[in-house]
């Protein structure tokens, strides 16, 4: 599981045409640990560029990022395209799991 940072992280353009983005009332560390409980076979790393998502065989299937990690602010980036691929199926199945905490 990645840890957040303990200070804010800059805020960072996410570039993926194929990702849609969300709005989260959640922390990050919330967000992942809701993910790790609803998905199997998924991990999460801390990037330059947020906190990457990725299936076991390494496809990324969601970002998330936000400017304080620790406040209840997130935006999730997720995978859209191509519909039948399967990092895009699970990208839908970790998007259901957060649906409820979006603004």
């Amino acid at each position: 599981m990645a840890t957040p940072p303990s200070t804010s992280a800059p805020d960072v353009e996410v570039d993926h045409p194929e990702f849609t983005t969300e709005q989260l009332a959640l922390d990050a560390e919330t967000a992942i640990e809701h993910v790790h409980e609803e998905l199997k076979g998924v991990t999460a790393t801390e990037t330059d560029e947020g906190i990457k998502f990725r299936t076991t065989d390494g496809s990324l299937i969601a970002i998330l990022t936000g400017t304080h990690y620790e406040e209840p602010a997130v935006e999730l980036h997720y995978r859209t395209a191509p519909p039948s691929d399967t990092a895009t199926l699970k990208a839908a199945r970790l998007w259901r799991a957060l649906e409820p905490y979006a603004e």
